[in-house]
């Protein structure tokens, strides 16, 4: 059976609106680029009136942003969707977050690209209702995810037997430290953000706005450096202490329904897709990477077994 057949109906209505909404929007980016001007706005401030302008190519990579991030989040979806059917695991909560927002973020997209040409002003609620939406979906799937907290605990207990018997990983004592994974992509954009934050300080003529983008800038990479070299889990006798960047967070091993493999890209502690979901009984789920998968999900496992 094809596994297009085991989508759910809100997945395929989901799926077809983001695609609608991407289709459309390139269609009229087509349609309308020759008659453009040359120049167009390029930011919008709160309020969504424009502040700075600037070719009309920008369109075009605009909407290659818009499908790309589609791409990436249908191709999380069905391979969310197969990992549901192999495993049987019925948990829904990845799959609702990729399925609701899809259209969020190609809508959002698209209506930059629309009214900002269009109109030249995105309107003054447009920032509210995208957050709003943001934020709406985020209560959609925490909610889901604690009402299924009690089937999921039913279902993990085959998938914990499986993974604890298929393979010999050596029994260790005491504290045992597992390093983070960082996908080469991850240092790309590391460096992306850094290239054209600097190459943009370089070319104004403000000295305030240069004063602004460096300050700017230091202040992302206090944020995003540390997690290229505080990225490790820690486990301990009866949790675990995961370390990311400048956040520090703990998870009780008697806390923990299931460690399930993913490639679910929504934000987490982690810096590559090649990630684990670490299922909890308060609701409190949480995404890491580490180099050793199976290593990690078999010490954890063992030690759970022993609380």
């Amino acid at each position: 059976m094809s596994i297009f057949r085991s989508y759910r109906t809100k997945e395929k209505v989901s799926v077809g609106l983001m695609w609608g909404i991407n289709l459309a929007t390139l269609l009229y980016v087509m349609i309308e680029y020759p008659n453009l001007p040359d120049i167009i706005p390029h930011h919008y401030g709160f309020f969504g009136e424009p502040d700075e302008w600037g070719g009309k190519w920008m369109l075009w990579i605009m909407t290659g942003v818009q499908i790309f991030i589609s791409a990436v989040e249908h191709a999380a979806l069905h391979k969310a969707i197969k990992d549901s059917e192999r495993t049987g695991f019925s948990d829904m909560t990845g799959r609702d977050a990729l399925s609701s927002m899809g259209p969020v973020v190609a809508g959002g997209i698209g209506w930059i690209t629309f009214a900002g040409t269009y109109w030249g002003r995105l309107g003054k609620g447009f920032l509210i209702v995208f957050l709003g939406a943001t934020a709406a979906v985020i209560i959609y799937v925490c909610v889901k995810a604690r009402s299924n907290a009690g089937q999921i605990a039913g279902e993990a207990k085959k998938l914990e037997k499986s993974t604890c018997e298929s393979g010999g990983y050596a029994v260790e004592t005491g504290d045992l430290t597992f390093q983070g994974k960082i996908a080469v992509w991850m240092w790309a954009v590391l460096l992306f953000i850094n290239g054209a934050m600097l190459v943009a300080a370089a070319t104004e003529a403000e000295q305030g706005e240069i004063v602004f983008m460096a300050i700017t800038l230091i202040l992302i990479d206090i944020f995003l450096v540390p997690m290229y070299f505080r990225n490790r889990i820690l486990l301990k006798d009866k949790e675990m202490v995961i370390f990311f960047g400048l956040f520090k967070k703990r998870i009780a091993y008697e806390n923990i329904i299931l460690l399930k493999e993913t490639h679910n890209p929504l934000s987490s502690l982690a810096m590559s897709l090649d990630r684990i979901y670490i299922y909890t009984l308060s609701g409190d789920n949480v995404m890491v990477s580490v180099k050793d998968k199976k290593g990690f999900m078999q010490e954890v496992y063992r030690r759970k077994r022993l609380q």
